[in-house]
């Protein structure tokens, strides 16, 4: 926000000096963002275009354009500045917003900001100044000036400053600020370290500034010195006087702090540095340097080695300089140079070192000429001579302008020349001989000669070149000038001035180049020809640096100037910018132009483009101006512009003024001048237009046209389809179709006439007309509106649609038209065969007509008996029974005269009736018994009750779920479903069920066709009133059988836009002289209930007016439209059934209002209650209860039960049974038996005469509970169907346990007989649902609100877990209900029903849990996921644990889950991984928590990581809340693993829940170390017993042994899990936890801990030895036996197992047996009780779930049959066999019992006589889930599946398998059933399934084999490595662990690595 109306103080507040409209927060706000100095920064650099880029660091020359931002911080509030209406303040004097404080101290160096904040209209300046009075503009300041800041601050930035805001309106009061300088202290002269002799004098010097003055402390080897002098002195010092000395400066703001040495020294003397020889040049001085170390100080002297005599040198000898130990030889040459000796001497010893000084000759340099000129091209060469020492190597290369040249530019090539003794410059330098002496004098030179050649010399080569030879020692330079003659440089133009008609350019020369310029030349290039450079002149003197140039009109310029000389033209300068020359019209428009159609409303223009010369001028562009011939003026309106063109986004529709653009034309601009066509689209077809194009540019339009041709647009695809099209008077094979016709101007071109198309609706076809099968056309001329199509074939379904046809094209399809032709008489049925099975019955069976010209509906078969001649008998023909179902092609006609003969006839029936008749006849004769044939059969799975498939529902608002609303709206065509309060498009919904809301949708809902969806449509066909159109209004129209947008089309008949009586065509009528006969009576009535059949019930309903008979007045009475009839339009849905039936219709005028309604149905069970809503109950109450028309003094007499006269709320009280404040039938029952209830059920109620209705009126009606079989007791034997099911199952044992306890006792009775009559009837429990009858639903109705009664509040409220349900308006704690179901509102339920947690009860609450939007939390919202028949806390914060996107049972069921096999696949894998971090989603972080064993995938091995209690899965009872948050959840999974070992062992134990230990430390487990462990607060023998683990009388280190699973030395939660489910693991677990009765806990009783019966002792059978101690009474005893013999054979065995494995998992466990005593355990109890229908096994029918298989006996014509049969059943793996009766009257026969989990075998017996034949053994399947109906066919041979037998699974057995039992025997002769010796048809097996078949039975072997070859390799290896550990093992003692290190700092330390112990058996397998 760089503005200068803002500023931010020092405390980050921001300011506006004054409030503008652009700081109003309209599309952004406002926000502070705070970062540390610890936040890294990002540095953001602008380049040329002011875009900014990062950069790693901020560059060296950081400008303005550079930013500097955190890149950590933290935003504040968002702050949004909005305005007042208020008039803006237009100036306003500076006001002070913020300043800085009056005195502000700083310290030196720091930074320090003034801040002057002053606000104000306009802005105010400020302006700061010192206290001198001098302006402070070097100082930096920030915020647009209002922030001085000083940088850095030093002690002359102390004093006054000051700051003073202005601006046009006032200047405020200057503000003051006194700046004051302190500074830390700060050293000004350091001690430094002191090394002195003994008998010195030391003195240590500490100097220090800063403000305040700091103090100066001295310390002696740490001890403080009585002294603050800046010196400490130590005299003559010892060597005991050694110390550490340090010096301490301070003030308030810090100190400096350094400590030295004091070092006392005794030494002889030691080489510092010894002199190093050199070597100089002659001439030059020479530097020896020599420095010694010892106490006292050497003495330093030199000398001078003249052969083996040392010369001392003396400090006057003027050749050397002597100082600090160095010899400098002033001037090195023969006589100086030569070796040297240094001496350091003191009086301790001498030392001597010696140095050579070596003289060398100088080095000379010299260049062949002094200067040189060439011209541009040539080649040169540059000779350099060097001489140099014959001791050094000179260094050679050249520079020009002293710039070093590169050699590696192949332009230049430096070379050694051999030819030096023939330079001639030889002369120049001195060559004397090589110096051989042993001097060091360096000798003289040689001679070296280079040469630099330049291969190719341009303009830039000229310059001084210099050669330079460099030594070692020193470097030789020399000098030459070389000149290079070239082209001239590019001149540079200085001006370009552009005027109307010409250009002035000036331009100077920027060199010639060392030859001297002849001329310039001038070029320019168009726009047009950017790149063809032409000359303006060629020849300009060089003394003219000038040019004037001629420019053309509307063309722009672009120059250049070249220089040229005598070597050649210089390159171009750089060109100017544009001169452009004004510009002018176009002279002419674009030639050639012509108008073509283009296609369909189309007009295609071309032209020829013009040349750019012909532009004249900038923005040249064409306009092409199109307009029809008839069109009159627009009046200014302005110009369209097609979207349909692509270039029309990028085309600026422009105006000019020229008045022909008023004259309706349009346009459009081309500004592309190359282009050279427009096409016109969207155009009305067979349009004439005037079309013409322009040339334009910026100055204007070419001379127009004097005449503008004209042209016509092509003809198009007509726009709309033919509506309404209908079918009429269809028969079956013609049909009439009419529609309506199109208007002719959205024909779009010459009507040729209407085109329908119709063709056979495929089967498969849905509502597109993609599948198609052959198109028939017919083509009716001109404007016909209908067609008659003939040839049709009957009982087909045929689709048609119609286009218009135009003389070009056909136009698109009417709506699909559906329609059936009519059906015809059926043909024969075909292959009718009859067969003789016996003595006296008939085998008959056919096939379905070929041609049955409709819907077979059933069929007939008769039987005729015929006389001698083959005549048949009159009064001799039978039927066979009732009308036969479609599906039924095969019978058995039984009891048939033996001997005689019969004519057999089957005929179909269709709709039209009953068709051709087949016959065949038979002579019954003496047949001899034979052995079968392998009967075949069908099997199918009869639904159960309750069972059928629910309608999958649609969704119907489109929102893609199908939820309770689509559920309300089901049979709703338009009404207010979205609830805003009116009815519009938002309303619409799916109706014609194509899975969205379309154009179609709306125009169903449109059904007044005023283009709008409104009220207007509700009130064109709301026949019942009710404010919406629905099927109470519109029924199946179409016939289809469903109801839909399609029926609401059809219903209008007579498209007048409403649904009336005019269009009522006779659907749901109930009553009508169907007879014709003139009258109306009972022969008229129909199945007005729609029952099946016409009874009292529908004469009952037919006579209206009550009168006893059915006549004319029964129609008057109801008839509203008066049409003569009683239907639809006359009587409404009033009980919302979707029909219109006899219940409707025996509505009466209850509340006397005049009319029948729907409010009349609500109370046609009501006899008194406050009806008119006044708060009490009177005379205004009573109801027509006697159901005269009528409310008189009879129905006031009925609502005077209490018979005091009067009506009022006592006669409720008497009355009102179910205390719901009303009297009705849930009151009072049929009591007069007339077979309806009534007022006269009211007055008969009260048997007793005492005005009210109670106990004693009690006559045994809806009696629940009672002692039926006068026992003396009540038990299970007493239960009933109570919940009208048809039979005594579990559910009416749930609802007689009224008390919840388990069984069914007369404490059941005692908590429900409010009479204390002994019984439960209607007396006590009312009728709360409004069923009409008192049941088990009644009773099991809890005391949801805890009044103390249960009553229909009670009802209303059992599935709600939150709502108003006190009806005062809002939500608190009066409308908490009893939700955890024990009986009372206490806080357990105010804590359930505070969803949101904030500790109270109110609507948010409701919203919290609330989504459906109905204001109350119940089964919509939440459901009863955890099974426990409440809607509570419990299923309201059940999770979606399985993230499937919903939440159910199976989120419940793993909802203290973290890993199992969740999706019953049978592996454990990332599949099965939950939502354990409740983040609503399964991510990585799921994964890493499931991942147990941190091995990077999620398999079985993480379950036994951690699966303490060993039952499969990790749980909380494997996990607690170990990190202590307070819940258990994926974190304490990884928190439990302490030891990080990747298991959670006995090693992450933290001894909780322990129950054996060494209590007492004493080293041994006695009674003295018992604890009380069965929580009874006391130890005791009991605890004793519990202990006793291995049952040997005491308490010793054995029982530990025995139960201690992770070897940790006691017995605890990690040994024992929480076996009786009570929530904590005690001593009752313990006693429990030896299942096998071994006298020890280990894996074998954790593995059977929820087992009943299994192999557990691993021989292979099941026998005693597999007993359990299911009682958990820590033995196995008789007890135990019984529980095991499932099948109360007296013993245990294979079949106790198979008779309980519900889920065949090959034992009986808690998976198959359920808390069936309701103790709140699943113990040996259960499993004896859990087979409730005594059969022996446990199955499904035992809780009322069994399924029934009907046998259908398919016998083959070819074969011996047999005459009946009988079937044989029993559960997979059982081998006893259960025998049906022999069925000889039907082919038929239902197994009912079958328990839907398990596979059962079934077998048919064929009988003949004394033969019998099985067939093969088939295994009907366990039912998959719920409404899976199984069903499958057996043959003789093989095994199919057959999708078609009733929409179910098929399956067959294959021929190969069949079994038979020796039990099953035989036949007369004594033979036992053998297999069967005819064959029935055998169908063709598929290859290539056999083959693959085959295949994986081979797979399968191998892979069996490799498994157990592995096992086998495994187990060898697991020997071999046990042998190796006992050897390692032997003698080896366990090192002692170190001490565990515990350090302060948890997140610092760093723990040693451990070092894992070599003999460790998790080193051993690492």
């Amino acid at each position: 926000m760089n503005s200068s109306r803002l500023a931010m103080d020092q405390h980050g507040t921001l300011w506006f000096s004054s409030v503008a409209a652009e700081d109003a927060s309209q599309d952004a706000l406002y926000a502070c963002a705070a970062f540390s100095a610890a936040s890294g920064q990002m540095i953001l650099v602008a380049d040329e275009h002011g875009n900014l880029e990062m950069v790693d660091q901020m560059p060296p020359d950081a400008s303005s354009d550079v930013l500097s931002l955190p890149t950590e911080y933290r935003v504040g509030n968002r702050v949004y500045l909005n305005f007042s209406d208020e008039e803006p303040q237009v100036s306003m004097a500076p006001v002070e917003q913020f300043v800085s404080r009056h005195e502000l101290t700083v310290l030196k160096g720091h930074d320090v900001r003034l801040y002057c904040i002053f606000g104000g209209n306009p802005q105010p300046e400020v302006r700061w100044w010192r206290g001198n009075r001098v302006d402070v503009h070097e100082m930096k300041k920030e915020q647009h000036g209002r922030v001085l800041v000083l940088e850095g601050v030093a002690e002359e930035d102390a004093g006054s400053y000051y700051c003073q805001a202005s601006s046009s309106v006032g200047q405020g009061d200057p503000r003051q600020f006194n700046v004051y300088i302190e500074a830390a202290p700060e050293f000004v002269v350091e001690p430094e370290v002191i090394n002195l002799p003994e008998g010195e004098t030391a003195v240590f010097s500490c100097e220090a500034r800063g403000e305040p003055q700091p103090v100066i402390t001295w310390t002696r080897n740490g001890e403080p010195l009585e002294t603050h002098d800046t010196t400490l002195v130590f005299d003559n010092l010892d060597f005991s006087m050694k110390a550490s000395v340090a010096c301490n400066a301070s003030n308030v703001h810090g100190y400096v702090y350094k400590g030295v040495f004091l070092n006392v020294l005794s030494l002889p003397p030691e080489w510092v540095t010894e002199p190093d020889s050199v070597t100089v040049l002659e001439g030059d001085a020479a530097t020896l340097e020599c420095e010694a170390y010892g106490s006292p100080d050497p003495n330093m002297t030199w000398a001078r080695l003249e052969g083996e005599e040392q010369v001392s040198i003396h400090y006057e000898d003027p050749r050397y300089d002597m100082r600090e130990g160095k010899l400098v030889i002033k001037s090195v040459d023969h006589i100086t140079a030569g070796r040297y000796v240094c001496t350091a001497t003191n009086k301790f010893a001498s030392l001597e070192s010696e140095a050579e000084v070596v003289a060398r000759a100088k080095t000379e340099v010299k260049v062949g000429v002094s200067s040189q000129r060439v011209k541009a091209g040539d080649h040169v060469s540059l000779t350099c001579l060097v001489g140099v020492s014959p001791h050094l190597q000179a260094a050679v290369t050249w520079f020009r302008d002293d710039v070093e040249l590169d050699f590696k530019d192949d332009n230049y090539n430096l070379g050694r020349s051999d030819n030096a003794a023939n330079d001639p410059n030889d002369n120049d330098i001195d060559s004397g001989g090589d110096d051989d002496n042993n001097d060091g004098s360096g000798g003289r030179q040689q001679k070296e000669v280079w040469v630099l050649e330049v291969m190719e010399v341009h303009g830039r080569d000229s310059g001084v070149y210099t050669c330079q030879a460099e030594t070692l020692l020193d470097h030789a330079t020399d000098n030459l000038i070389l000149t290079v003659e070239d082209v001239p440089n590019a001149p540079q133009i200085n001006m370009a001035q552009c005027g109307e008609r010409e250009a002035l350019l000036e331009w100077s020369s920027q060199g010639d180049n060392n030859a001297p310029l002849q001329g310039y030349v001038v070029q320019y290039v168009t726009q047009f020809h950017s790149d063809d450079w032409k000359d303006a002149d060629n020849k300009i003197p060089t003394s003219t640096p000038s040019y004037s140039v001629e420019l053309s009109p509307g063309l722009n310029y672009t120059f250049r100037v070249l220089a040229f000389n005598r070597v050649g033209m210089s390159d171009p300068s750089e060109h100017t910018d544009e001169c452009a020359s004004p510009g002018l019209p176009p002279d002419h428009g674009p030639e050639n132009v012509t108008v073509t159609p283009g296609g369909p409303g189309t007009l295609l223009v071309s032209w020829q483009p013009m040349r750019r010369e012909e532009h004249n001028g900038p923005d040249f562009h064409y306009k092409v101006f199109w307009r029809p011939v008839n069109e009159s003026d627009n009046d200014g309106e302005e110009e369209e512009q097609d979207a349909t063109y692509p270039e029309a986004a990028s085309y600026e529709l422009r105006r000019d003024g020229d008045e022909r653009e008023e004259e309706g034309w349009h346009t459009r601009i081309i500004d592309d001048w190359e282009r050279s066509d427009l096409r016109l689209d969207g155009l009305p077809p067979y349009t004439e237009y005037q079309v013409k194009v322009e040339a334009r540019n910026a100055y204007g339009a070419a001379p127009p046209l004097e005449t503008v041709p004209t042209y016509f647009s092509g003809a198009d695809v007509p726009q709309v389809a033919p509506k309404d099209l209908k079918a009429l008077d269809i028969d079956s094979t013609d049909v009439v179709l009419m529609w309506r016709l199109v208007r002719p101007d959205a024909v779009r071109g010459p009507l040729l006439g209407y085109k329908v198309e119709y063709w056979m609706q495929p089967d498969d076809d849905d509502d597109d007309d993609n599948g198609k099968g052959i198109v028939e056309e017919v083509l009716v001329n001109g404007p016909q509106r209908r067609a008659e199509l003939r040839g049709l074939q009957p009982d087909t379904q045929y689709r048609a649609h119609v286009r218009v046809v135009n003389v070009h094209f056909t136009g698109p399809p009417s709506v699909l038209l559906p329609f059936t032709t009519a059906e015809g008489e059926s043909g024969p049925v075909v292959n009718l065969r009859v067969k003789q099975l016996d003595e006296n019955s008939l085998l008959v069976d056919w096939e379905p007509p070929t041609q049955p010209y409709g819907v077979v509906k059933g069929y007939r078969v008769q039987y005729t008996v015929l006389n001698e001649a083959g005549e048949e008998e009159e009064g001799h023909t039978h039927q066979y029974g009732d009308q036969l179902l479609p599906d039924v092609t095969m019978i058995k006609i039984p009891g048939l005269d033996e001997g005689a003969s019969y004519r057999v006839s089957v005929a179909a029936k269709n709709g039209a009736g009953w068709g051709e008749g087949s016959s065949v006849d038979v002579e019954l004769q003496l047949l001899e018994p034979q052995v079968p044939a392998v009967p075949m059969f069908i099997w199918v799975q009869l639904p159960e009750d309750g069972q059928a498939k629910k309608a999958q529902g649609q969704d119907r608002d489109a929102d893609g779920d199908v939820d309770k609303d689509d559920a309300m709206n089901k049979n709703m065509i338009i009404g207010d479903t979205d609830g805003d309060g009116d009815v519009d498009n938002d309303d619409v919904l799916d109706t014609d069920n194509d899975g969205d809301i379309d154009e179609r949708d709306i125009e169903v809902a449109d059904i007044n066709n005023d283009g709008v969806v409104d009220e207007k449509d509700v009130a064109a066909a709301d026949r019942d009133g009710d404010g919406d159109v629905d099927i109470a209004d519109i029924g199946d129209e179409d016939g289809d059988g469903d109801f839909d947008g399609d029926d609401v089309i059809l219903a209008d008949k007579d498209n007048d836009g409403d649904i009336d009586a005019q269009d009522d065509n006779g659907e749901n009528i109930l009553l009508e002289d169907r007879d014709q006969d003139g009258d109306v009576d009972k022969d008229d009535v129909t199945d007005i209930n729609f029952d099946g059949i016409i009874d009292e019930e529908d004469f009952n309903a037919a006579d209206v007016d009550g009168d006893g008979d059915v006549d004319q007045d029964d129609i008057k009475a109801a008839d509203k439209d008066g049409d003569g009839d009683i239907d639809a339009a006359d009587v409404s849905d009033l009980n919302g059934d979707g029909v219109v039936d006899g219940d409707d219709l025996a509505v009466t005028d209850r509340d006397g209002d005049g009319d029948v309604d729907a409010r009349d149905y609500q109370l046609r069970r009501t006899f008194l209650a406050d009806i008119n809503g006044d708060g009490r109950i009177d005379a205004r109450d009573v109801l027509d209860t006697d159901n005269d028309g009528d409310i008189d003094a009879q129905d006031r007499d009925i609502a005077d039960i209490n018979n005091d006269g009067n009506v009022d709320e006592n006669d409720v009280i008497a009355g009102d049974r179910d205390g719901d404040g009303d009297i009705d039938a849930a009151d009072i029952g049929d009591e007069d038996g007339d077979g309806d209830i009534d007022g006269f059920d009211v007055i008969a109620a009260d048997e007793d005469g005492d005005g009210d209705i109670d106990a004693g009126d009690d006559d045994e009606e809806n009696t629940l509970l009672e002692d039926r079989d006068n026992d003396g007791d009540f038990d299970r034997d007493d239960v009933r169907d109570m919940d009208g099911d048809g039979d005594v199952d579990i559910e009416d044992l749930a609802a007689a346990d009224i008390d919840d306890d388990g069984d069914v006792d007369m404490d059941d009775i005692r908590a429900a007989d409010k009479d204390g009559d002994g019984d439960v009837d209607g007396a006590d429990v009312t009728d709360l649902n409004g069923d009409g009858r008192v049941d088990g639903t009644d009773i099991e109705v809890d005391d949801r609100d805890g009044d103390g009664d249960i009553d229909a509040k009670d009802f209303i409220f059992q599935d709600t877990l939150l709502a108003d349900t006190d009806g005062d308006g809002d939500v608190d704690n009066d409308d908490v209900l009893d939700i955890d179901g024990d009986g009372d509102v206490d806080e357990a339920d105010f804590r359930a029903a505070d969803i949101d947690d904030d500790g109270d009860v109110d609507m948010d609450d409701v919203r919290e849990g609330d989504k459906n939007g109905d204001n109350k939390v119940d089964a919509f919202d939440v459901e009863d996921v955890d099974g426990d028949g409440l809607i509570d806390e419990d299923d309201l914060e059940v999770v979606d644990r399985d993230a499937d996107g919903d939440i159910d049972n199976k989120d419940f069921r793993f909802r203290n889950t973290f890993l199992a096999d969740t999706n019953g696949d049978g592996k454990v894998d990332i599949d099965d991984v939950l939502d354990i971090d409740g983040d609503g989603d399964i991510d990585d972080k799921d994964i890493d928590v499931a991942d147990i064993d941190n091995d990077g995938d999620v398999d079985i091995d993480d379950v036994r990581a951690g699966d303490r209690d060993y039952d499969g899965d990790i749980d909380v009872a494997d996990i607690g809340d170990e990190d202590g948050d307070g819940d258990v959840d994926g974190d304490d999974v990884i928190a439990a693993d302490e030891d990080k070992d990747g298991d959670i062992d006995a090693a992450d134990d933290d001894g909780k829940n322990m129950l054996l230990f060494d209590a007492d430390g004493d080293n041994d487990i006695d009674r003295n170390d018992l604890r009380d462990i069965d929580g009874d607060g006391k130890i005791d023998e009991r605890d004793f017993k519990m202990a006793d683990v291995d049952g040997d009388g005491d308490v010793d280190g054995d029982d530990v042994k025995a139960a201690d699973r992770d070897g940790d030395g006691d017995i605890d939660a990690a040994d024992i899990i929480d076996i009786d489910g009570d929530g904590d693991v005690d001593g009752y677990d313990l006693l429990a936890a030896d299942k096998d009765n071994d006298g020890d806990v280990d894996s074998s009783d954790i593995r059977n801990i929820h087992v009943f019966l299994k192999d557990t002792d691993g021989d292979g059978d099941i026998d005693s030895d597999d007993v359990l101690d299911t009682d958990h009474d820590g033995d196995i005893d008789e007890e135990d036996f019984a529980v095991a013999d499932v099948d109360n054979d007296g013993d245990v065995d294979e079949e106790d197992v198979k008779a309980g494995d519900r889920d065949g998992d090959g034992d009986i466990d808690f998976k198959d047996i359920g808390d069936i005593d309701g103790d709140g355990d699943i113990d040996g109890d259960d499993v004896e009780m859990a087979d409730k229908d005594g059969d022996g096994d446990i199955d499904a029918a035992d809780e009322g779930r069994g399924i029934s298989i009907r046998i259908s006996w398919t016998p083959a014509f070819d074969d011996q049959t047999g005459a009946d049969f009988y079937v044989q059943s029993r559960r997979n793996g059982s081998q006893v066999w259960r025998n049906s009766s022999v069925q000889s009257e039907d082919l038929q026969h239902i197994i009912s019992g079958i328990d839907p989990r398990h596979a059962y075998e079934v077998r048919m017996v064929a009988r003949d006589g004394p033969y019998e034949t099985p067939s093969h053994i088939i295994v009907i399947p366990p039912s998959q889930g719920d409404g899976e109906v199984l069903a499958g066919e057996v043959d003789g041979d093989y095994t199919a599946y057959d999708s078609d037998v009733n929409e179910v699974l098929a399956g067959e057995v294959d021929g190969d398998y069949t079994a038979y039992d020796s039990d099953v025997n035989a036949t007369a002769g004594g033979k036992n059933m053998e297999e069967p010796t005819a064959v029935a048809k055998k169908e063709d097996l598929n290859p290539i399934l056999w083959t693959w078949f085959i295949i994986a039975i081979m797979v399968a072997v191998t892979m069996i084999c490799v498994i157990f070859f592995s096992m086998w390799v495994y187990s060898q290896r697991l020997a071999r490595v046990s042998e190796l550990r006992k050897a390692l093992y032997k003698g080896y003692e366990a090192a002692e662990p170190e001490p565990i290190k515990r350090e302060v700092d948890l997140e610092a330390a760093k723990p040693d690595e451990a070092v894992e112990d070599e003999m460790s058996a998790n080193f051993q397998r690492k």
